[in-house]
């Protein structure tokens, strides 16, 4: 949906006719360029951003990573600067849609559109990676798919190059979407492309499920499943997914570094190796891995609530280490986190810890309580109905240990869920008042 403007021209080039998105830190407007007669997407920093180094600064390097990498699925950048009391981007205007648009439409991307989009979004990270540059924020808003079908990679508004020490804040942070974040940029690592060959596996586990590989109520939620969690295998959400690709998704997804493709060019070749019916040329992660056998098996079908929030995630004092068949133990947990409200952004501060207290989650749905235990590095033990008139069917009203109470972390938590009684309950509490 496009909506008409009235707005001065941009250096006195660039005329806005119709806004047609709206991002964490910039209006995009469809404008006419005046001086070679041509519609471009103009890119518009909030007003009250042009003010902020730390905002300019990552406008900037948006126009001048994407401007040096020309390539069919990269969207072209063809002017930046300054201008009318803020920031501007005259970029490659694409007639289409974004892959979350089509992932809202559908719900479970075709098996085959699903590969040949992440071959192409896999063929333009290669040739950025080649150039030294990492994404560091592919999701599927970035993934724009043209009228006719072909895959651009768009905003490298935080891509870095794999050279450059500088970042945009303090060392050790790094900037990025939850959903979607690699376990090392999750930790304030450094990155290198093998960052984005995760998070393209997480968006293609995504279009093959219909959901994220992870979910949580706040994007320090999300991020600390990348770290400490495995994925729920892909088939195991949709059976229909061939093994191969599974295999390759998984690959993707592995929390180690070392254990994924080493580059999007042989993930590439990967992919399209499972489109043609061809044996991979890597073989299937060891079985340990993966989840668990104890892991909850989903619905395929089943609604989920997406996440995507973005969040700035500083770099822990202590160190994680993934959980699998042989380990399963914490060596740290989140204790703090702190809220900042500037462009939509979350500050997150993960500190060691040995003990974790319990959250308080009464009054919470089962499945919003189940989320804050995990969160916090406990899980769901024992569940039980306790007829209430006074807390909404569904809701925990009691939780055993109580809230604050300190635990290792793992504990198992045992809920008491809010019922309502039945009419005849009811008329029998009565009587025998």
């Amino acid at each position: 949906m496009t909506e008409e403007v009235q707005l001065e021209v941009f250096a006195t080039r660039y005329q806005p006719l119709a806004k047609i998105a709206r991002g964490g830190m910039a209006d995009v407007y469809e404008a006419r360029d005046l001086l070679l007669d041509r519609l471009v997407a103009l890119k518009v920093l909030f007003a009250e951003l042009s003010t902020n180094p730390t905002f300019v600064e990552r406008f900037r390097r948006e126009a001048q990573s994407a401007a040096a990498l020309s390539h069919p699925n990269i969207v072209s950048v063809y002017d930046w600067g300054p201008a009318n009391g803020t920031y501007f981007i005259a970029m490659e205007l694409v007639s289409g849609q974004t892959l979350a648009q089509l992932i809202r439409q559908v719900g479970v991307v075709p098996t085959e559109q699903a590969i040949s989009i992440a071959a192409d979004v896999a063929l333009a990270l290669a040739f950025a990676h080649r150039h030294g540059v990492v994404h560091r924020d592919i999701k599927p808003s970035n993934v724009l798919i043209t009228e006719d079908g072909i895959v651009k990679v768009a905003d490298f508004g935080i891509a870095r190059a794999i050279t450059n020490d500088e970042d945009l804040t303090q060392t050790g942070s790094v900037l990025g979407t939850a959903t979607y974040i690699s376990p090392e940029q999750a930790r304030g690592e450094d990155l290198d492309g093998r960052s984005d060959v995760y998070s393209l596996g997480v968006v293609l586990y995504e279009m093959l499920a219909g959901t994220p590989p992870f979910l949580g109520e706040t994007p320090i939620a999300v991020a600390y499943k990348h770290v400490t969690e495995q994925p729920v295998p892909l088939r195991r959400v949709n059976p229909r997914v061939p093994a191969d690709l599974e295999a390759v998704v998984m690959r993707c997804l592995a929390k180690q570094r070392d254990q994924r493709y080493p580059d999007t060019t042989a993930l590439r070749s990967d992919l399209l190796r499972v489109l043609e019916h061809r044996p991979l040329r890597t073989g299937p992660l060891p079985n340990e891995t993966l989840l668990d056998a104890a892991a909850p098996t989903l619905a395929f079908g089943e609604p989920l609530v997406r996440g995507g929030a973005t969040a700035v995630l500083e770099r822990p004092v202590g160190t994680a280490t993934v959980r699998s068949a042989r380990e399963r133990y914490w060596s740290w947990a989140l204790v703090a986190v702190v809220a900042l409200a500037v462009g939509g952004l979350v500050v997150v501060r993960a500190i060691a810890s040995r003990v974790v207290a319990v959250p308080s989650v009464m009054g919470m749905p089962l499945a919003t309580a189940s989320d804050a235990l995990g969160a916090a590095g406990l899980r769901v033990g024992s569940v039980a109905d306790q007829p209430s008139t006074s807390v909404p069917s569904g809701d925990v009203v009691a939780v055993s240990p109580a809230p604050g109470t300190k635990v290792a972390p793992g504990t198992a938590v045992s809920l008491a869920i809010a019922v309502t009684p039945s009419p005849a309950a009811k008329h029998a509490h009565h009587k025998q008042d």
